[in-house]
């Protein structure tokens, strides 16, 4: 919410565009990297290797849907505790070809995983995906 207590909105392009990637690795920092600018990140929700021994993975956001903290009476509680989680199920697939070349990325069908159930993070830094250092940054530190 904004200083006047309106939610603010994600924008229209949330959704990563899809396409063909080179590498998971190039695949993870796109849509990371389409991600930072409009406050939300990926993280791997699932990975699975088919029978024909493709890779398929599910990409959620990074603070999305988990399993549910178990509660205590207060009384019996020793430490105050939080979550980051929201139950967020925006997420999208990747798969690998069948060559094993190249990595497609492509929206999840069915409700609820093109649309977030909260707002935007004001800044990039508030997900630990995009706190990593550069590799010009790592060099310099090492």
């Amino acid at each position: 919410m904004n200083l006047i207590g309106v939610p603010i909105p994600f924008p229209d392009d949330a959704m990563p565009p899809e396409g063909q990637y080179s590498s998971r690795e190039e695949l993870v920092t796109a849509i990371n990297a389409w991600a930072a600018p409009r406050g939300y990140a990926f993280s791997v929700k699932s990975s699975v290797v088919t029978p024909s021994g493709r890779t398929r993975v599910i990409y959620s956001y990074d603070r999305g849907a988990g399993k549910a903290p178990k509660v205590k009476p207060a009384k019996e509680r020793k430490r105050k505790t939080t979550t980051r989680r929201t139950g967020c199920q925006f997420s999208i697939a990747a798969k690998e070809s069948l060559c094993k070349t190249v990595w497609s990325l492509t929206d999840r069908p069915g409700p609820g995983f093109d649309r977030h159930n909260h707002e935007p993070s004001f800044s990039e830094r508030a997900h630990p995906v995009h706190r990593h250092l550069s590799s010009p940054d790592r060099s310099t530190v090492h």
